[in-house]
């Protein structure tokens, strides 16, 4: 008597592709470490580190009880590219005084403590960013809070590692390997990069204003493509498992629904060869199982549970599948409401079912919230995307009201309570005697006949004793014949029905702008109001949460830089770099087609921890040599070509560290696709943008500085 979908495929096959992903972004990573060092020994120094980092966390989570899932792989997957950061940056450091003559050992110290600030700032900043996500309560804090907890614990083991284990192995196997035509070719071609970007600088610090300015500009005209993204709250994932459910009307018998379910069992085979297991079920079950599962248990309500095959055995997603049911449904006569879902896609699956789309309509009349929740579906249902709107409450139960004359009863000498009693007696029974037989006990109850109980016309003439004599129920009472709802559901102490649908083929976000408009249409009569809830609401919810914690991340953020540089001024300028995060980020989706989701806001708060570490380890440069005696302009200059190359090395290994999780198509993959996708986005043209703007910014800034001091 129980209905169980089997999701220990689709978490199985998420780990093994996530554990995929991490191999192939470990993959990538030594890549672009090779292309920019040409050093395999430098590859594989700044290779050992992944692993270092992934042991802790490892170490880590077993210490906390944690489990390896889907969120510990996810948080290893986004972290393999950033925990390289800090070792590139310092080896790169240290090749660079290998190649000015310096020994081995001489190149390890000086390059590593020269460096030590900006990595200790950009670590620290990284870290804090993920502090409030670690500390927010609710959905967000339940879902994210182990994976800040990885990626913290990632990023500080390689901190460690890039100030011990790096320039330790550095000292004793680094040294420059010359490859002939080939090395002169990466030679030059480095050196030719190196040249254009000097030359642009150049050019963006004689037009400072202009740059300025320009920046703004783009920035600003990239919020307008906000309007063009569309939004929702969890992406769907093809788990492999659609399962539906449909109503006849009140009060029909179990055989006949039998018989409309074996025809939507046969349409179901018919169109869909991709399922593997297909289970129905009708009426009501004994443990009551199917109330858990979320659909009714009534002689007239039928349930199915689709199995599908593998993804990467058809050609169409669950939720595909899903959408074209419901569509076939269509064509089965006396339905009077149904719904199909792809169970496990997005916020289903994380909340343990309901639909997408609810909206509440509360009020105490049952009569005038029905009209408005029938008025409701009929105006929903046109919005293209909408699937199967159907009424929480449904209507249709023959009841027989008897409403008693409180005037009368007093003068025949009757109570409410002495006629409801003896009413209750009359249609539901009332225990005469027992009856002991063989050692058993038998109940027998008097009541009514059933052609008396259910006729309201007979039912006038039943007589009730009183202190006066017998009085007839038409006497003291007005006796009617109606149609009552199934059930009454209240939500905050109010009486409340559900107007509920699936979505397929738009994002949840233009869905609910359509719903609202559609709803101003709709007048409403005194005491009754109508909200917005079920997923629509987690996603408001939740997108304000993350939004508090990016604001909250961005100024822990300042305050780390304002302390390690001592300084208010420079880490303002640093910050410039955030808001062309955003630009990327919101580039990536524009041109990706991907709704914009939570995972993408997560992706977007930590950004404000990344991006700026591109400016730290170029203004950290910069101000060395300015005490080193060199000229703003020069120091500049220099400071920016200087720093170009770890710049881009770092950049390059979270990308393609992060690209096959923003790629993949498997299963799973769905879930944090557009975390990859913000994350890539935001990080390469803050990055393309920060190599100009900020020590275009930092010029202006620090030139006002001295000015004043001069003055």
């Amino acid at each position: 008597d129980s209905i169980i979908i089997d999701g220990s495929r689709f978490i199985k096959n998420s780990i093994f592709n996530l554990t995929t992903t991490i191999l192939w972004a470990l993959l990538f990573v030594t890549l672009v470490t090779l292309l920019f060092l040409r050093n395999i020994r430098g590859s594989l120094i700044i290779a050992s580190v992944i692993p270092v980092s992934l042991v802790t966390a490892f170490i880590f989570l077993y210490l906390i009880g944690a489990s390896i899932n889907i969120i510990s792989l996810s948080s290893l997957a986004i972290a393999i590219g950033m925990v390289v950061d800090n070792a590139i940056v310092v080896l790169e450091n240290i090749y660079h005084h290998l190649e000015r003559g310096e020994t081995r050992k001489e190149a390890a110290v000086f390059g590593t403590g020269e460096v030590g600030q900006a990595i200790i700032a950009s670590t620290l900043t990284t870290i804090a960013i993920l502090i409030p996500i670690v500390t927010i309560k609710g959905f967000v804090g339940v879902m994210f809070r182990q994976l800040a907890f990885s990626v913290m614990l990632v990023l500080f083991a390689s901190l460690i590692a890039a100030f011990s284990l790096t320039p330790m192995l550095a000292s004793q196997f680094l040294k420059i390997i010359h490859l002939g035509k080939l090395g002169r070719i990466h030679q030059m071609s480095f050196k030719w990069l190196e040249s254009f970007y000097r030359s642009i600088l150049v050019r963006a610090l004689k037009l400072r204003w202009l740059t300025i300015i320009g920046g703004i500009v783009i920035f600003f005209a990239s919020l307008t493509l906000f309007r063009y993204i569309p939004t929702e709250f969890i992406p769907d994932q093809d788990t492999g498992d659609v399962r539906g459910q449909f109503q006849l009307p009140v009060g029909t018998r179990l055989e006949v629904t039998d018989t409309v379910m074996r025809r939507v069992e046969g349409l179901i085979e018919r169109r869909v060869p991709e399922i593997a297991n297909l289970v129905v079920r009708v009426g009501p079950t004994e443990s009551g199982f199917g109330a858990i599962m979320g659909y009714q248990e009534s002689s007239n309500s039928g349930f199915f549970a689709a199995h599908l095959v593998p993804k990467n055995q058809r050609k169409r997603s669950s939720m595909d599948i899903a959408a074209m049911i419901a569509d076939s449904l269509k064509e089965i006569p006396g339905l009077t409401s149904y719904s199909v879902s792809a169970t496990g896609g997005g916020a289903q699956f994380l909340f343990g079912g309901g639909a997408p789309i609810s909206i509440e309509i509360y009020g105490e009349d049952l009569g005038i919230t029905d009209s408005i929740a029938k008025l409701i579906r009929k105006e929903i249902s046109k919005i293209p995307g909408i699937k199967g709107a159907r009424i929480t409450r449904q209507s249709g139960r023959p009841e027989i009201w008897v409403k008693l004359n409180r005037t009368k009863l007093y003068q025949y000498g009757l109570t409410s309570a002495m006629v409801a009693q003896y009413l209750r007696q009359s249609l539901q029974g009332t225990r005469a005697t027992t009856l002991r037989r063989g050692g058993n006990e038998y109940d027998i109850k008097v009541f009514m006949d059933d052609q008396y109980r259910y006729d309201p016309a007979i039912l006038q003439n039943l007589k009730i004793p009183g202190p006066l004599g017998m009085v007839y129920l038409s006497n003291v009472s007005d006796i009617k014949y109606k149609y009552g709802p199934l059930s009454i559901e209240r939500k905050n102490r109010e009486r409340v029905v559900k107007v509920e649908a699936e979505i397929h083929g738009r994002a949840l976000g233009a869905i609910v702008k359509d719903i609202k408009n559609s709803l101003r249409n709709i007048p409403l009569p005194s005491g009754v109001h109508i909200k917005l809830a079920g997923t629509i609401q987690q996603q408001r919810e939740s997108f304000s949460t993350v939004f508090k914690a990016l604001l909250l991340g961005a100024l822990l953020v300042f305050l780390v830089m304002a302390a390690l540089f001592e300084s208010f001024v420079d880490p303002l300028i640093i910050m410039f770099s955030v808001p062309f995060a955003i630009t990327g980020s919101v580039l990536a989706f524009f041109l990706s087609g991907k709704p914009f989701s939570l995972m993408g806001f997560v992706g977007l708060l930590m950004l404000v921890g990344i991006v700026v570490n591109n400016a730290i380890v170029l203004l950290d440069y910069v101000k060395i040599l300015q005490r080193r005696g060199l000229s703003l302009i020069d120091a500049v200059v220099t400071g920016g070509t200087r720093r170009m190359r770890p710049v881009l090395m770092t950049t390059l290994t979270t990308i393609f560290g992060l690209l096959p999780l923003a790629t993949s198509t498997r299963e799973g993959a769905e879930m944090w696709s557009p975390f990859g996708v913000s994350v890539i986005g935001g990080l390469f043209v803050s990055t393309l943008i920060t190599l100009i703007f900020v020590p275009t910014l930092y010029y202006i800034v620090e030139g006002f500085r001295e000015r004043r001091h001069k003055s």
